[in-house]
């Protein structure tokens, strides 16, 4: 099929697309790298009454008390939400947050965000697929041969009515921007990106005392600012209702609502940074330190190479070349020395902070709650599944219901090999430490079972007797029940009655042209 391309006053190009997937990404070098404009991608879900997508009222219901809405959810602050509004439209200078939720009540908000001369507001809530399960599944299904789960971010999703928008700002993440109803346009830096200084430097300091970062595009867009010479440049575009806007990291950008009930879906490809995992680090070593191999190592402090060789240096004081050069020797080699231990340190330092959640109240506990920490009365709603041990048997002994994955969860698996031919599987979630699975590796096809058990659940797919019969698995085996019962109690796995297909994944990304 012919690809055809958008070229808008010397801007990059937006390549059109028929799919997202892992192969056609690479294919046009678009990852990272540039901008891409998918028109149409999700159109039929866009347009389906039925379909994945909540509505207005469900997003305002979230990020709503629970006095007056229709979630019937006695909502807390765990549901993050925020208003922001541009209190003189045109003026960039004059956005600022109103305040974050939960709301007191949805009339407060439909006020706040009706349409006026004066004002423009825009509602963002996230991890609305905590909340809403067919919204999850929806996500899992597209983009899940695209990005690991632990690299997929919370959906967050933001209402304005004409003129709404957050302002002019960049990421340091890649990000799909979904267009679920309404219009709305965007402005793109298309041939540079913001670097981490200059966004700091060109922060407007009016809207950042009132809670909002927003960059002041004049200064990024003029000469100063510019590299090598090279012009500067933006692309403007209108989005409808399925379209799919993908952005690369530190892309500058900034949408506004050009119609009545605009609603945006935006899922981040979130990452640890460098200072994400030296701060984790240092946690670990002062925390947990290290383990018996590496402990002297840690604790090991500078002394001098050559005692009395003071008479060289112009002073007692100074702190010379070599000083700075042994305590760098003295960091480095007592890191080196932690991350080589792959079991104690390492894995589970990666495990833990790829799937801890960006944004939560309190602390890890708080969502999804453990099944042991449910009171009595929520146990008997849920009945058979409120109970670890009955759930088990309900699913693998009675071939009956399955299990899911808590939504809005991120998972990861690793493993590592012991001797004597054992493997320790290790399901990370939600930041928590690590569910183990031991194995013996002595028969290949039990291996790749459990490989396939884990990929399964972490993926979100449903797991049920037939599944593990498939792929050779003894539902009855110890190792199995433990794995999966301490899985369920800690709430990461529930149970329900709803039948499972074992359909791997749904194509639901259609071919577009643009």
């Amino acid at each position: 099929m012919p690809r055809k391309h958008l070229q808008a006053a010397g801007a990059a190009k937006f390549a059109a697309v028929y799919a997202i997937e892992e192969s056609y990404i690479e294919r046009v070098s678009v990852w990272g790298k540039q901008p891409l404009l998918l028109r149409g991608a999700f159109l039929k879900d866009a347009q389906t009454k039925d379909s994945a997508f909540p509505s207005w009222r469900d997003i305002i219901d979230l990020a709503c008390t629970g006095n007056d809405d229709e979630d019937y959810l006695d909502d807390e602050p765990t549901i993050p939400s925020r208003l922001i509004a541009i209190t003189r439209p045109g003026q960039i200078d004059s956005f600022e947050l109103l305040g974050f939720g939960p709301f007191e009540s949805r009339r407060y908000l439909d006020r706040q965000l009706a349409s006026g001369k004066d004002t423009a507001s825009t509602l963002v809530v996230n991890d609305v697929d905590r909340w809403i399960p067919d919204l999850s599944q929806w996500m899992d299904d597209n983009f899940a041969s695209l990005i690991p789960r632990w690299r997929r971010d919370d959906a967050q999703i933001s209402l304005a009515n004409q003129g709404g928008g957050i302002g002019p700002h960049v990421d340091s993440y890649d990000v799909f921007l979904i267009q679920l109803s309404g219009t709305r346009t965007w402005e793109l830096g298309v041939n540079y990106r913001v670097s981490v200084k200059e966004e700091f430097e060109n922060l407007i300091e009016a809207c950042s005392e009132n809670g909002v970062r927003i960059l002041n595009m004049t200064n990024v867009l003029s000469k100063e600012s510019a590299t090598a010479g090279q012009t500067r440049t933006t692309v403007k575009i209108q989005v409808e209702p399925g379209d799919c806007l993908y952005l690369p990291p530190r892309v500058a950008h900034w949408g506004t609502a050009t119609s009545e009930k605009c609603m945006t879906l935006s899922v981040g490809c979130r990452a640890p940074s460098a200072a994400d995992l030296i701060a984790r680090l240092s946690e670990t070593i002062i925390l947990d330190a290290a383990t018996a191999s590496s402990l002297e190592r840690v604790h090991q402090r500078y002394t001098e190479k050559d005692v009395g060789s003071m008479d060289s240096l112009p002073s007692s004081s100074f702190l010379s070349p070599d000083v700075k050069k042994t305590m760098k020797d003295l960091i480095l080699e007592a890191v080196n020395q932690v991350l080589d231990d792959e079991d104690a340190v390492l894995d589970p330092l990666i495990g833990k902070i790829v799937t801890e959640p960006n944004r939560f109240a309190g602390d890890l506990s708080s969502y999804p709650v453990p099944l042991y920490d449910l009171d009595k009365a929520s146990k008997t709603e849920l009945g058979l599944w409120g109970n670890a041990e009955s759930a088990l048997e309900e699913v693998l002994v009675n071939g009956r219901g399955s299990f899911k994955r808590a939504e809005g969860v991120a998972f990861a698996w690793s493993y590592i090999e012991r001797e004597g031919s054992y493997r320790t599987y290790r399901m990370y979630a939600h930041g928590r430490d690590a569910v183990e699975f031991v194995v013996s590796i002595a028969g290949e096809e039990h291996e790749n079972a459990v490989g396939q058990l884990m990929d399964r659940i972490a993926n979100g797919l449903p797991l049920n007797r037939s599944f593990l019969e498939s792929i050779g698995m003894d539902s009855a085996a110890n190792e199995l029940h433990s794995f999966l019962l301490e899985l369920i109690n800690e709430g990461l796995l529930y149970g329900t009655d709803e039948p499972s297909s074992d359909v791997l994944f749904q194509e639901s990304m259609k071919r577009v042209v643009l």
